[in-house]
């Protein structure tokens, strides 16, 4: 996936948030497709696999599944098929079709495609600007990440995501289950910590807090929260670091995530990457980040 197709992504969710003169959180997907006569339809929750999708005709139809009654899910879903309806190329090459399906799940395509809309949802749902005032006034970690998903009315994970994409400050989500690492995404300050090894995908959790937490499934399904203290080097093999490690139970997904935090930058006067560039290469999720 290349960086400049994931900024015109988010390039033109900027323009449809600016068009519709929502100014404040939540910005509202179903009035977005209101407003460009498109229909959109709860499909039954005995319809499983399938998270959402779009029938290109004039005008069409986004539909979405019930079955994951998430609120936050749903929302992310109608603005990822928004995705395919608002950035360039995408009704071109989805439409000769005539109808195109979404399915939840972490990593199942990986179609640039589906990447794109993925960022143009998250960017329609977390615009940067209202992101950064937040973090200007919320403390960073885990109450920031609450803060953006009430706010937003988005998913804790998604939140996360974006806050890592957003923050100014050292800051990291971890989503584990089972033990194994799912994904990782670190603010530009983070990787200026200059971590000795990288977490991948399929690797085991680091002896650390979150492994001992997830190898109880109660406390995962019950949402149990854990706050600890840790250091780079048990996370990342280098670095003297303190870290605050915040972590969360997300119930009946099964799923842990773990914030690493902390304040300020070790490191001054370094050149500001390109903000929608930061994390651009780290972006690979499907979208069952809504959840």
């Amino acid at each position: 996936m290349s960086a400049p197709r994931l900024i015109l992504a988010a390039n033109a969710a900027q323009k449809v948030v600016q068009e519709s003169a929502q100014t404040d959180l939540p910005i509202c997907p179903f009035a977005i497709a209101e407003k460009e006569c498109i229909e959109v339809v709860a499909k039954p929750a005995d319809v499983e696999g399938v998270s959402g999708g779009m029938v290109f005709q004039d005008p069409p139809i986004i539909f979405y599944s019930t079955t994951i009654r998430s609120r936050a899910f749903q929302r992310f879903t109608v603005a990822h098929e928004l995705g395919h309806y608002f950035v360039d190329g995408h009704w071109d090459r989805m439409g000769t079709a005539g109808m195109h399906v979404s399915r939840a799940g972490f990593g199942r395509s990986r179609d640039p495609f589906e990447t794109e809309a993925d960022h143009f949802a998250a960017s329609l749902l977390m615009p940067r600007a209202h992101v950064r005032r937040l973090l200007n006034r919320a403390p960073n970690g885990l109450a920031a990440v609450r803060a953006l998903a009430r706010d937003a009315e988005t998913s804790l994970t998604s939140s996360a995501i974006r806050i890592a994409e957003c923050s100014d400050e050292p800051f990291a989500m971890v989503m584990s289950q089972q033990g194994k690492i799912g994904h990782v995404f670190m603010s530009a300050a983070f990787k200026r910590l200059k971590p000795r090894s990288w977490l991948r995908k399929g690797d085991a959790v680091p002896e650390s807090a979150t492994r001992r937490f997830s190898a109880d499934p109660g406390r995962v399904t019950r949402s149990d929260e854990l706050c600890v203290q840790t250091r780079m080097e048990h996370w990342f093999g280098s670095g003297d670091r303190g870290l605050d490690e915040e972590i969360i139970g997300l119930g009946s997904y099964g799923r842990t995530l773990t914030i690493l935090s902390c304040n300020g930058d070790p490191e001054t006067n370094v050149e500001e990457e390109n903000e929608e560039e930061r994390l651009l290469d780290s972006w690979t999720p499907r979208h069952a980040y809504g959840r």
